[in-house]
């Protein structure tokens, strides 16, 4: 056989192949590309408005529109969603690098926000073009994606009714992987801030990092973790009197699972320090738990959500009357007995410290008949509430609110305002009596130079620091 006949055969076969096998490889890629968008956790939060996939031999393009469920400023936001995908098994990108180990696909994708169309034209629309992030994925043979972002720095001014405003994006890096197998979505990053200024005015963030893990429970929830903290964070708000507000170091994080048909979440946040004007606090921490939470009808209540909110946007105020059917989901979640547990709940500031702790359960039993009668939904109530304040702390308190009802007297009376000593002296007293009327009526204690109270709900009873509160009273016509 002629050698060259041969030579040119095995490329034509080879090619053959090569062409065969990136086009069956397009075709996986299409179905995976479909697959991803129906398992992503927010995909009820998400209208897919728009998808476009033009599959080619070596290549293919998707073109994909996201309407958020949620009002933006001056109209829905949408994310439009671009991706140029190299098919594999040997994208011709990772060969002119020298990668030859086989890939599922390569995809280049760039995300931006819009608003809707038909919303109003102003400084939003604007600021929407600026945000843009462009991600890198490789797609490997077992459905495992692996990616990395960015979103790259920008400055701009926008023209506003009460001035321009100059936001400056300093940018955000990160990774993120997805596993079809589980279809879970895994990202992590960190920027180094942002800022928005408007005359005297500003708003600064500095020190931004993120990551979370989610995937669609059984249930139908999203399920999974997420950490969130800041370096620190500035408000100026000027105006006639300017205030400043500063906070530092703040971390955010949460949990949600599922068990059968019902999904527990917690939250920790925890700030370090916070002033605002020359007041000096932190740390500041805090932590929730839900639990027994039915799926079913939770997402029933997002879904009715979602519906008014759908509702509210086209003006039919006749559908929102009463709230739709959200009283009666809203029931039907009491009736699966959910917990809420604020499980600590505290301020340190130099005049002491504040501390507070909550439990609330629902006897899920009671609440049928609650909607025709609200004793009968206290009595399907469990209450339990501690609180804790440092003496010296909840007398400056009071100080300082009788100081405010004081100077806001004058005000109002037109009369020459007192002298500053005089109104200090004044708001000692007014506060002490204060403080001394809520423990004359039970509602506070005084122990080991702190102010306590306990409140208790159950079987209908209220009873504070142990003297009962009779509930009728709180519903007299």
């Amino acid at each position: 056989m002629n050698k060259k006949f041969l030579a040119t055969a095995v490329a034509f076969g080879v090619l053959g192949s090569y062409t065969a096998a990136s086009w069956w490889f397009g075709g996986r890629t299409e179905d995976y590309f479909k697959e991803y968008l129906q398992s992503q956790p927010w995909r009820d939060d998400l209208e897919i408005v728009q998808r476009d996939y033009v599959r080619g031999v070596f290549s293919s393009r998707a073109d994909t529109v996201l309407r958020m469920n949620m009002q933006g400023p001056g109209g829905q936001l949408e994310l439009i969603f671009s991706q140029e995908i190299s098919h594999g098994p040997l994208p011709l990108a990772r060969l002119r690098r020298g990668n030859v180990a086989p890939v599922l696909a390569l995809a280049d994708s760039r995300l931006s926000l819009r608003l809707s169309e038909g919303a109003e034209a102003g400084p939003a629309r604007k600021l929407f073009d600026n945000m843009v992030v462009e991600d890198h994925t490789v797609v490997h043979l077992d459905g495992r994606a692996a990616s990395v972002f960015s979103s790259p720095a920008w400055q701009d001014t926008i023209e506003s009714e009460q001035g321009p405003v100059t936001f400056s994006w300093e940018g955000f890096a990160g990774e993120g992987s997805y596993d079809s197998a589980t279809a879970t979505v895994t990202a992590r990053g960190k920027g180094p801030g942002m800022q928005m200024t408007q005359g005297e005015g500003s708003f600064k963030v500095h020190g931004l990092s993120s990551q979370f893990e989610a995937r669609i429970g059984e249930s139908g929830v999203a399920l999974g973790t997420f950490t969130s903290s800041m370096a620190s964070m500035e408000l100026v708000a000027a105006g006639k009197e300017e205030h400043r507000f500063q906070g530092t170091n703040l971390s955010l994080s949460g949990t949600t699972s599922e068990s059968g048909e019902t999904v527990a979440a917690s939250q920790r946040l925890e700030l370090e320090s916070l002033h605002f004007d020359d007041w000096r606090g932190g740390p500041l921490r805090y932590e929730l738990e839900l639990r027994n939470i039915h799926s079913p009808t939770l997402l029933s209540i997002q879904k009715e959500l979602r519906s008014l909110g759908a509702k509210s946007r086209q003006g039919d105020e006749a559908s929102l009357a009463g709230g739709g059917e959200l009283p009666a989901l809203l029931l039907q979640l009491l009736a699966r007995s959910p917990e809420i547990d604020i499980k600590s709940m505290s301020l340190e500031t130099a005049d002491g410290a504040v501390q507070a702790q909550a439990l609330l359960t629902v006897a899920g039993d009671r609440t049928s008949a609650a909607p025709f009668n609200p004793l009968l939904l206290l009595n399907a109530l469990s209450l339990q509430v501690s609180f804790g304040a440092d003496e010296t702390l909840l007398a400056k308190t009071a100080k300082t609110w009788a100081l405010e009802q004081l100077q806001k007297g004058g005000e109002e009376s037109g009369g020459a305002p007192l002298p500053e000593a005089e109104l200090e002296v004044q708001a000692a007293r007014l506060g002490r009596e204060s403080l001394a009327r809520l423990m004359q009526n039970g509602l506070l204690r005084l122990e080991d130079g702190k102010f306590q109270s306990s409140i208790t709900l159950a079987e209908g009873r209220l009873q504070v620091n142990g003297a009962e509160i009779p509930l009728q009273q709180f519903f007299k016509k």
